[in-house]
């Protein structure tokens, strides 16, 4: 097991080295015709990352302190994030488990990483045949910035004035409900507390952290979550929660950057499902693709985002148009092998915010913000679905 310090130079040298490529945008025919591709994604290119999360202790925390609502719409805040790049602390992958008996544990947990491996499947990674784009035309009002130049991220509750998330005209697509059971519209649930979700095995959801959990306590009791299947008649299939994971990161810290949750229902079910991948670098922009339950449409109806969008560190920042009620969303990049369509999430959304640049007297701009999953925290929501097949591969 490496010690946290050489893990931290470890990542850091990776940081360095690798970057990923990505298609552009879904397109409209896409999404009215789902491929036989589209069916049934070939994984078996993508190799899974050899990082192992370890269980060292669980603690026993007593009952947990929540407000025990049955329903609450979930504010689209974000916590005041400084972007100095740092490594990952390793405390902060020690997670809370929520179970439906209203227990609270504590996990302790470390990891290991099979260095050479993972460097020879970086380079693999690097030679697929996918489309990159290096410096996209108008990306971000034609800026060029990097880790360096953004000092902090700035929540909304602090700018009220600021309240749309839609930035120029309004590009998000509705799906129609009979294509709800195809890929990938098929893996996306709604979550009783006013947020999306992704199905990313046959009883885990994908969500965010502040979903369930204010930082201080959790919003509601598990019994009292529910997870919404769509139905081709406009309704939900409700189903129940059996226990809900959540990094340290996010219960001490409120860091966006930990803004993950993971769900367990009690039910297996029957849909296809998307499958969580992990960003190491980029060198440029990539193009994020999204689908979510917006509070400003109609109730329970599907929306489909994409746009390009800039992996910092910990966060990934973008401009595709979103809106309360789209937070968990289980942001994914598109990946071509020969026929095959290959879907990786990458990030969770998170919410609105703005960001604060260090040059140009603190120049400001906004910008929709998604937790970024890297490697190591990929390998932890591996680790809680029981290692699903391909599961943290390099996207």
């Amino acid at each position: 097991m490496m010690k946290p310090c050489e893990l931290a130079v470890f990542l850091i040298s990776l940081y360095l080295q690798c970057f990923i490529s990505v298609t552009s945008a879904e397109s409209q025919s896409t999404i009215q015709n789902t491929s036989q591709a589209d069916k049934s994604d070939n994984l078996s290119r993508f190799p899974q990352i050899p990082i192992k999360f370890k269980e060292v202790k669980t603690i026993q925390l007593g009952k947990a302190n929540h407000t025990d609502e049955k329903s609450r719409n979930v504010t689209w805040n974000l916590t005041g994030v400084n972007m100095t790049g740092k490594p990952e602390d390793v405390s902060r992958f020690n997670y809370e488990t929520l179970w439906n008996n209203g227990l609270l544990t504590l996990t302790l947990v470390r990891f290991e990483i099979q260095k050479q491996q993972l460097k020879t499947q970086l380079r693999q990674g690097s030679q697929r045949q996918t489309f990159y784009q290096d410096e996209p035309e108008n990306f971000l009002e034609n800026s060029f910035f990097t880790q360096s130049d953004i000092e902090s991220v700035i929540p909304d509750f602090l700018r009220r004035r600021f309240k749309r998330r839609v930035f120029g005209r309004d590009t998000r697509t509705q799906i129609p409900q009979g294509e709800f059971r195809k890929v990938p519209f098929s893996a996306v649930v709604k979550i009783s507390t006013g947020c999306t979700g992704t199905l990313i095995s046959s009883i885990h959801v994908l969500t965010s952290a502040h979903c369930v959990h204010d930082s201080s306590k959790y919003i509601v009791s598990v019994k009292n979550v529910k997870v919404g299947f769509p139905k081709h008649n406009g309704k939900m299939r409700w189903a129940g929660v059996k226990n809900i994971k959540v990094p340290r990161g996010w219960t001490t810290d409120k860091d966006v950057s930990y803004d993950y949750a993971v769900l367990k229902l009690v039910h297996h079910h029957r849909r296809k499902y998307m499958v969580p991948g992990s960003i190491v670098l980029t060198r440029g922009s990539i193009t994020t693709h999204f689908l979510g339950f917006h509070q400003d449409k109609p109730a329970n109806s599907l929306w489909y985002s994409f746009c390009k969008a800039r992996p910092l560190d910990h966060v990934i920042i973008n401009r595709c148009d979103a809106m309360p009620g789209s937070s968990g969303a289980g942001v994914y990049l598109l990946s071509n092998i020969g026929s095959k369509t290959v879907r990786f999430i990458v990030g969770v959304l998170s919410g609105s915010g703005t960001v604060r640049f260090r040059k140009s007297n603190g120049r400001s701009r906004r910008f929709n913000i998604a937790t970024k999953l890297t490697p190591l925290k990929a390998a932890q929501i591996c680790a809680w679905i029981k290692s699903a097949p391909y599961c943290n591969a390099l996207a």
